[in-house]
């Protein structure tokens, strides 16, 4: 009896192992379908890619073969010595030589004699390009010496997308290395000089920290202006101003800005007469009174205002509260100084470093 049960239980656990034994077989089969599935599909999607691929190289062969015949068949006049350029209005008469002597690349392939040219009525080649700074890329193609330090930002910045698109390999590097500083790293250094020498009304500005500091501390209608001591000639000066206090109740006639040594914006209140660059309290830029623009940024307490002086271009950059403007003072002298006017009190500023 005994014999004859553990035989049942045997025979019922050979039965068990068989079942489990099929359904791994079963679930290990199903699981290798899918794996299989993925592959075909996987190789399906590459085979489709492969004849895309396929497709667009006969295309593209097409393509460069009408390109070849229509290149074949084009007339090819021969290049005068000198090319007549035309950069964003400007005529430019430039040595065939100097365009072809490799330092563009642009303009050696443009030039290489292989591919027609369009010509326009006047015989010139028409560029979309800024033409104030093609100057400087004609100092580059034809080995003169250009100092990036000298130029304004917003020069600098036209000649870098200059050196990209007529790749100028030389500019490009120096750009890249950034092997020259940036048109200003240093503030001009200057301090305050009350105008009101005859002290009528009594001491104006209190000027301290050494006459970097100035603040109005009366009021007469008659005198409102004070200016730096230095006379400023020539080169780049770039002056950081810091209003540490405002006045708010009137801003038209508050402000910083610039003045020829013999101009009447000394003799008279405000800077905005002929022979000054001035910036108002509420963001409008004037020269020789005549409005510019205004730059949509007003002075506040710890506004910063950034002055940037080029003295040999004639050119004035304010940035106010990261707003960055480039202006032409066409009246700009040789002796220019430094010049503030605040008609109300309380009016507090500084000439960083």
């Amino acid at each position: 009896m005994r014999k004859t049960v553990k035989k049942c239980e045997k025979g019922e656990k050979l039965i068990v192992e068989k079942i489990i034994r099929r359904r791994i077989f079963k679930r290990n089969t199903i699981g290798m379908e899918k794996i299989i599935t993925k592959v075909k599909e996987f190789y399906e999607a590459i085979e489709s890619e492969k004849q895309k691929l396929m497709e667009e190289r006969k295309k593209l062969e097409k393509e460069k073969s009408q390109f070849e015949t229509s290149l074949s068949s084009a007339k090819i006049t021969p290049l005068p010595k000198n090319i007549r350029l035309d950069i964003g209005g400007t005529i430019f008469e430039v040595p065939l030589e100097v365009l072809q002597n490799n330092k563009s690349g642009f303009f050696s392939t443009m030039f290489s004699g292989k591919f027609p040219l369009q010509e326009q009525e006047d015989h010139s080649y028409f560029l979309d390009r800024d033409p104030t700074s093609f100057t400087y890329v004609l100092r580059v193609l034809t080995g003169q010496e250009l100092n990036i330090s000298q130029l304004s930002p917003m020069d600098m910045d036209l000649l870098k997308q200059d050196a990209e698109f007529y790749q100028i390999a030389e500019l490009k590097e120096r750009f890249a290395k950034k092997d020259e500083p940036p048109a200003l790293q240093k503030y001009a250094t200057d301090t305050w000089e009350d105008l009101d020498t005859s002290k009528k009304f009594g001491m104006l500005y209190n000027i301290m920290d050494s006459g970097q500091t100035c603040q109005k501390v009366r009021n007469p209608e008659t005198k409102t202006n004070i200016r730096g001591r230095t006379v400023f000639s020539k080169g780049v000066q770039c002056f950081k101003i810091i209003f540490a206090e405002v006045n708010s109740t009137y801003m038209r006639n508050e402000g910083v800005g610039f003045a020829n040594k013999n101009s009447e914006c000394f003799a008279k209140c405000g800077l905005n007469f002929p022979g000054g660059f001035f910036v108002n309290a509420k963001g409008k830029v004037y020269a020789d009174g005549l409005k510019l623009q205004k730059l949509n940024e007003k002075i506040i307490k710890n506004s910063i205002l950034f002055l940037t002086l080029n003295l040999d271009s004639k050119t004035v950059i304010v940035k106010l509260n990261n707003k960055e403007v480039s202006f032409k003072w066409n009246t700009c002298s040789s002796e220019v100084y430094l010049t503030a006017s605040f008609s109300k009190t309380d009016w507090k500023l500084t000439i960083g470093n």
